[in-house]
């Protein structure tokens, strides 16, 4: 993955976006080639060095640095004999910027020689100058702060211990962990992180406000975590990996101390970030997360049957509680709508939007598709059920393990199938033990389909017989 924030520095230091001191834009062409150079090696070296941070593979690791070095080296000596026929000021003005940016790139990409978190000259400036009036500005005492709280945090989700996060959590980030805790807690696992060790702990960002409510800092955190997840009912390791995380936590003064925000992971990807979607979720009471991760895709079913705990992307996460579900009592059932990837999307991996509801009923296996002609094959694993209702069986396919689980689920009925048919989008369903996923292949991804979603989750709660 390309450092766009880096590469946008070195780009504006070499004088690319505005005018260079003698007026030419001189400066933005360098930049664009040292760019270009980049451009090319990063996405190779980033690819093997994912490999040895996530899956612990330092052979593929170490057979990528021989892949990326002889990418960079083999177009440098391309771009250095084709520059060789121009004259001295041209080959240093298109040649040189070129290979540097090879260069570069393939060190970023194996190495994170642009990704790590480095101290910031003016943010130190900053903290001292307000530490000269206010204590709880000193910068040793917001990095004891962020490192007790990291350490904590870490401790308190392996355990579930939802009573101390209360404690330096502010409300609006403590509702949003208890419903992901919540959720995982529901599908029976468990999420144990190891602090191995905090290599760096640096503030890049801070805001002192006249009103010391609105007081900000953010903390930018290297350390090397092993991660096991769990399932609690059968005690099985799901999955394990050492690696080196970076993460920005996000703090709020709270009188003379600070609460724990958010965490924004280093390696979320910009681009798939939709401020609407995030809108869409403050504007009925849930809680979004860009990158939240893979903890709760299930290791069965047919959509996540390819996935990857290594390789799979979730994003654009939302989760909430129903509302307006039309029950006389409402039991608050938290939901989630999120993208779906199972190999990541800028590699050709297909999108997908779910919504899943987890209730406290098990219905076993069961999977109900659109019909699409004859050359729909079977599904593994599942049988082909037929319903009672003629119309539903020529405009729905569906599977399950036992005729039985097709009986029990109070879904499969006319009337939901008049929701799906009613959507602006293909809708398939599946069911997963006590998940009921709703998905649909999407080449658009929009608030509006989040909201058309939540609606289908919503009716599909209301025919649920709990």
């Amino acid at each position: 993955m390309i450092d766009l924030l880096s590469f946008v520095q070195l780009f504006a230091a070499a004088g690319g976006g505005g005018s260079s001191s003698s007026g030419d834009g001189g400066g933005g062409i360098l930049g664009l080639l040292l760019l270009a150079g980049a451009a090319i090696t990063t996405p190779i070296g980033s690819k093997y060095r994912k490999k040895l941070r996530q899956d612990n593979d330092r052979e593929a690791f170490n057979s990528g640095q021989k892949v990326t070095w002889f990418v960079a080296g083999g177009l440098s000596l391309v771009a250095i004999s084709l520059g060789s026929m121009l004259p001295a000021l041209g080959f240093a003005y298109f040649v040189v910027p070129f290979v540097a940016g090879l260069i570069i790139g393939a060190g970023s990409g194996l190495y994170g020689w642009l990704d790590k978190i480095k101290p910031n000259k003016k943010i130190k400036a900053g903290l001292a100058k307000s530490a000269t009036n206010d204590k709880v500005w000193d910068e040793n005492f917001l990095k004891t702060g962020a490192t007790n709280i990291y350490n904590k945090y870490q401790q308190d989700w392996s355990n579930f211990n939802l009573a101390r996060m209360q404690t330096y959590m502010t409300p609006n980030y403590y509702n949003h962990v208890y419903l992901m805790m919540s959720e995982m807690h529901a599908m029976g696992r468990r999420n144990v992180s190891t602090v191995n060790t905090i290599s760096t702990l640096e503030i890049t960002n801070m805001r002192d406000s006249a009103d010391d409510n609105q007081d900000r800092f953010v903390a930018g955190i290297s350390a090397m975590l092993t991660d096991q997840l769990i399932d609690i009912r059968s005690n099985k390791l799901i999955w394990q990996s050492s690696y080196e995380n970076h993460e920005y936590w996000q703090f709020v003064r709270d009188g003379q101390s600070w609460r724990l925000d958010g965490i924004t992971p280093y390696t979320t990807e910009l681009s798939t970030h939709e401020v609407e979607i995030q809108r869409f979720a403050q504007q009925n009471g849930a809680y979004y997360s860009l990158d939240w991760g893979r903890l709760l895709m299930p290791q069965s079913g047919q959509l996540f049957s390819d996935g990857s705990m290594q390789v799979s992307d979730i994003n654009n996460h939302v989760i909430g509680r129903l509302v307006d579900t039309g029950r006389a009592v409402s039991d608050g059932i938290i939901y989630q709508i999120y993208t779906y990837s199972e190999r990541p999307a800028n590699e050709g991996g297909k999108v997908y939007l779910v919504g899943q509801i987890t209730v406290p009923k098990y219905y076993g296996d069961i999977l109900i598709r659109r019909r699409k002609g004859l050359l729909q094959f079977g599904v593994r694993g599942l049988r082909e059920m037929t319903t009672e209702w003629a119309d539903f069986n020529k405009k729905f396919q569906v599977f399950a393990t036992s005729p039985e689980q097709v009986t029990s689920f109070e879904l499969l009925n006319p009337q939901m199938m008049q929701w799906l048919e009613a959507a602006p989008f293909e809708v398939n369903l599946e069911v997963i033990g006590n998940s009921i996923y709703f998905y649909s292949q999407l080449g658009n991804i929009s608030a509006e389909n989040y909201a058309t979603m939540l609606s289908i989750l919503q009716a599909a709660y209301r025919e649920l017989k709990m």
